[in-house]
């Protein structure tokens, strides 16, 4: 019972700013899982069709025999692109455009879980401005407690900037672990996309 009427108190201490600060919390953690859920299966498929086009050893026939199993959403978009390349376009461009497209994708994650986790101390600061705000109104004002009204300024300045920092610092670590994530996805995809260009283009190039 203590221990909740303390938090209570450090909650009214830090004013109306906490409730945004709460939230900004929810979506940094939020944010952070749904972008490992989505860019983990990615990286594992990539990872999985790298180690057997490697294992193809570089023959045309088995890589296409691979890609053609599709059984994973690379594997398929893999697949549509070797027979994009026999009418449209070539092999190479469009293999980049779905690793950029991979990539952009999850970078977007990393932009908004930027963007929450810069958000925390911003309002912590905020909070603090608020609270020095009051602070100096308070030793201005000559009536009521003037005591208490510096203190509740100074405790509200202290919380929120307090909280705006501890908030901030899972949103750092996050973000240095998805980007490794990306980096990996990265390399994986690029190891997919020359595996297949070494073994398709140079069987058509033999072909001509």
């Amino acid at each position: 019972m203590e221990a909740l009427d303390a938090i209570i108190g450090v909650w009214r201490g830090g004013g109306f700013l906490l409730l945004p600060l709460a939230l900004v919390s929810a979506l940094i953690f939020a944010w952070f899982f749904r972008s490992c859920f989505s860019v983990g299966p990615i990286i594992r498929e990539a990872k999985h069709l790298g180690a057997a086009l490697e294992s193809c050893g570089g023959d045309a026939v088995r890589i296409q025999a691979r890609l053609q199993e599709k059984d994973s959403w690379i594997t398929e978009t893999y697949a549509g692109c070797l027979d994009a390349s026999q009418t449209s376009k070539p092999l190479q461009a469009c293999l980049e455009e779905v690793e950029d497209g991979c990539l952009k994708m999850q970078s977007r994650d990393l932009i908004l879980l930027a963007a929450f986790t810069g958000a925390a101390p911003l309002l912590g600061l905020l909070g603090t401005v608020v609270g020095m705000i009051a602070t100096f109104q308070a030793t201005a004002n000559v009536s009521g407690d003037t005591g208490q009204q510096i203190a509740d300024g100074i405790s509200s300045a202290l919380i929120t900037t307090q909280f705006g920092l501890v908030i901030a610092l899972p949103g750092v670590v996050g973000m240095a672990h998805l980007q490794k994530r990306i980096r990996d996805l990265e390399t994986y995809l690029s190891q997919c996309r020359f595996l297949i260009l070494g073994g398709l283009v140079s069987e058509r190039t033999s072909h001509r």
